[in-house]
This record gives C-alpha cells, sequence and structure tokens, in this order.
C-alpha cells in the first residue's frame, strides 16, 4: 500500500510538471517584454539627462 501510495502522490507532481512547463514557454516571453521597456526607457531618459546636464557645463 505505501509504495502504492508513493505512486499516488506522483500524481500531483505531474501535475507541478504540466504548469512548470507551460510556464516555462510564458515567462521568457514576458520577461523580455518586462526587461526591454525597463531597460529601454530608463537608458533613453538617462542619454537625454546627460544631454542637458552636458549642454548645461558645455555652454552649447
Amino acid at each position: 500500500m505505501g509504495i502504492s501510495g508513493d505512486f499516488g502522490g506522483g500524481g500531483p507532481p505531474e501535475e507541478r510538471d504540466h504548469d512548470y512547463h507551460e510556464d516555462i514557454p510564458s515567462f521568457p516571453p514576458d520577461l523580455s517584454f518586462l526587461f526591454l521597456p525597463h531597460i529601454i526607457i530608463p537608458l533613453i531618459l538617462l542619454g537625454i539627462l546627460v544631454c542637458s546636464v552636458l549642454r548645461l557645463l558645455v555652454g552649447i
């Protein structure tokens, strides 16, 4: 009975693996879409800030 119980306990991990398998393909696109704006937008803002500071310092 203990062995069959162990096999019965193997059911939920299969569901977990299935959910985890579904999460794996979904995460890279989600992360890429999250990271791209979070990296590109601050870089653009940082570039604008640096240019404005340089203009103030140089006096252009």
